[in-house]
């Protein structure tokens, strides 16, 4: 059995090249390595408003809690007059590098960190910053995750509703 004859030229080879450097690059950008995880701070800026008017609750206490840890102890805050209250946490951090070695992986994980916000007259607000708690059923007050991605945006708007039958006028937490 005879191999078919395939006449390698100039253009052939600088074409074959050309595709494995591509072929290379593609590879490097699809498959990044993450090599390490820790710990990294990170301030998060809430903002505390009725739901309807958009009005802010100042007075409002919003806390980040550790749903599975009871050794963590919350980091707190209090709403200002804009209804606006900033918070330093501990959050995980994820990075790494691409196939070349260069730093090109770094985001921040906030699960299973959840924000609690309590105010007099309103109802409790629980939320998961991240996707998820795996809290089943979740706590009194829990809504939807906030799903927070990386940067997180600032404000953090926290939609309380009044408890029933209060006026959110005569309200003063």
């Amino acid at each position: 059995m005879r191999l078919p004859h395939v006449r390698f030229t100039v253009r052939r080879m600088v074409a074959m090249g050309l595709v494995f450097i591509a072929a290379g690059i593609a590879v490097g950008w699809m498959f990044p390595m993450v090599t390490w995880v820790g710990p990294a701070a990170r301030n998060l800026r809430f903002r505390v408003l009725y739901p309807t008017r958009g009005v802010p609750v100042p007075g409002a206490r919003v806390a980040l809690v550790h749903p599975y840890d009871p050794e963590q102890t919350p980091i707190e805050g209090v709403t200002d007059a804009d209804g606006e209250v900033e918070l330093r946490g501990e959050f995980r951090r994820f990075g790494g590098t691409d196939a070349w070695g260069r730093d090109r992986v770094t985001y921040f994980s906030y699960s299973p960190w959840e924000v609690e916000a309590r105010a007099e007259g309103f109802q409790g607000y629980t939320a998961a910053l991240g996707e998820q708690t795996f809290r089943s059923p979740g706590p009194p007050g829990a809504r939807e995750p906030l799903r927070l991605g990386d940067p997180a945006p600032s404000p953090i708007a926290i939609s309380t509703r009044p408890l029933a039958g209060k006026d959110q006028t005569t309200v003063r937490p």
